[in-house]
C-alpha cells in the first residue's frame, strides 16, 4: 500500500513494534488510508483470536488507545476509511467488553477515546443528521462485506446474556456513528462490566483512583 504496510499479522513482539511504528508514519503522512486498514485488521485479528493472547494484550495495552484515538482525528476520509474505522471501533468495543469482564480494566482507555463525540471523525457524521461518507458506515461494522463478525476465540469467548433494550438518553444531533458504538457497548454487557469492576472486591475494592477511571464511560455517553 502507499505507507508500506504489510497486510499480515504480528508474529512476535518484533514484528509488531515494526507494524505499530509503520502505522504511526501512516497517520503522521497525508495518506493515512493504508494506516487505518492496517489497524483494522490487527484489531479484527485480535477479534477473531489470530494474534496471541500474549500480542493481543501487549497492542492493547501499548498502542489501541493511540491508534483508536489517531483514526478519529482523520478528516476528509474516502469512503473505505470511513468504512474501516466505524467497523474498527465497533470491534474494539466488542473485545473490551471482554476485556472488561476478565477484569482487565486497561482498555478502558480506548472505549473513553471512541466515546469522544466532539472528534473529526464524529463531526463528519453530520450533528444534524444529514449523512456523509462517514456517516453512512454502520452497515460496514457488523463485519467485513456486511457480514457477522466471525466469532471470537475462547479468550473473548461470550460471558453470557448480554443487557437488551435501546439507549434512551438524549443524543439527537450526534453522529449516527457514535449513537451506534454507543449501542453496541451497551447491548454487548459493557456498561454492566463496568458496573461489576466498580463493585468488586477481588483481590480488593478499587481505589478512587481506579474508580474515576472505571466512571468515565458513563460520563462521557451522559446517561
Amino acid at each position: 500500500g502507499q505507507g508500506g504496510i504489510p497486510a499480515t499479522m504480528p508474529d512476535g513482539h518484533e514484528s509488531l513494534a515494526k507494524m505499530v511504528a509503520s502505522i504511526e508514519r501512516g497517520f503522521k503522512s497525508d495518506e493515512p488510508h493504508d494506516a487505518i486498514m492496517h489497524v483494522r485488521e490487527i484489531v479484527r485479528g485480535i477479534y477473531r483470536g489470530h494474534v496471541s493472547e500474549d500480542l493481543a494484550s501487549l497492542f492493547i495495552k501499548s498502542s489501541l488507545t493511540k491508534c483508536v484515538m489517531s483514526m478519529l482525528k482523520c478528516r476528509d476520509l474516502d469512503e473505505d476509511s470511513c468504512e474501516a474505522i466505524g467497523e474498527t471501533t465497533e470491534l474494539v468495543l466488542r473485545i473490551a467488553v471482554n476485556y472488561l469482564q476478565e477484569g482487565h480494566i486497561e482498555v478502558i482507555d480506548a472505549v473513553n477515546r471512541i466515546f469522544a463525540e466532539s472528534l473529526p471523525f464524529y463531526e463528519a457524521g453530520g450533528k444534524d443528521g444529514v449523512e456523509t461518507d462517514c456517516s453512512a458506515t454502520e452497515d460496514s461494522q457488523s463485519g467485513a462485506e456486511g457480514s457477522e463478525p466471525e466469532a471470537p476465540s475462547a479468550m473473548l469467548a461470550d460471558r453470557g446474556g448480554a443487557p437488551s433494550g435501546q439507549i434512551t438518553s438524549a443524543f439527537d444531533g450526534l453522529s449516527p456513528v457514535y449513537v451506534h458504538n454507543v449501542q453496541v457497548f451497551h447491548e454487548a454487557g459493557g456498561f454492566a462490566a463496568l458496573l461489576d469492576c466498580i463493585r468488586t472486591t477481588d483481590p480488593h475494592p478499587p481505589n478512587l483512583a481506579t474508580l474515576r477511571f472505571l466512571l468515565r464511560p458513563f460520563l462521557r455517553v451522559k446517561e
